[in-house]
């Protein structure tokens, strides 16, 4: 895990934040390491809508839209934020499709982000 961070949010004082690093096992290369966090709401939809039972109204949702909102919300709110601009990447990955590999679509996007990574520290 990495630094505990508190924060006052929303009324709740001293709000603490973790966040994990990641350890990316590369084949014939060092392993890389990287900050990564879960969109927790989009999760709990899911959740939800797992349960059609007791949430009938959801069923009728439409859930592309909803995660589309939610991106677009999200990358406004980090292009706003002093203390995040610039420090976020938002990345879709649907990990409800068995073809997708989470890592491989990190290691795609720091690749677009940075594309000589690869000689970051070897100088």
């Amino acid at each position: 895990p990495l630094e505990t961070v508190e924060k006052d949010v929303a009324g709740c004082k001293n709000r603490k934040y973790h966040n994990s690093a990641y350890k990316i096992h590369r084949t014939g290369k060092p392993a890389l390491y990287l900050a990564a966090e879960c969109a927790t709401p989009l999760h709990t939809l899911h959740n939800v809508l797992q349960k059609p039972v007791l949430y009938d109204k959801l069923v009728r949702a439409d859930v592309e839209r909803i995660v589309g909102e939610f991106c677009e919300t999200l990358s406004t709110v980090i292009a706003k934020s002093p203390e995040c601009r610039g420090k976020c990447q938002l990345v879709y990955f649907d990990d409800t499709d068995p073809a997708q590999n989470l890592a491989d679509i990190l290691l795609d996007q720091i690749r677009i982000l940075e594309p000589h990574f690869e000689n970051i520290g070897n100088n």
